[in-house]
């Protein structure tokens, strides 16, 4: 945490986008290549309503 490329911005986003997912269970998985992008997979579990 705590790091970003920009001048605002503290660096959080992914660290609470991490927490988030974790509190709910999921798992999250970031592939980033030069000059092509990044994908970002987020699972998250389904249950349904009694």
């Amino acid at each position: 945490p705590y790091f970003s490329t920009k001048k605002e911005g503290m660096g959080l986003g992914l660290t609470l986008v991490k927490k988030t997912i974790d509190d709910l269970w999921g798992t999250i998985n970031i592939e980033s290549e030069l000059g092509k992008g990044t994908k970002v997979n987020i699972k998250l579990p389904c249950t349904g309503r009694d």
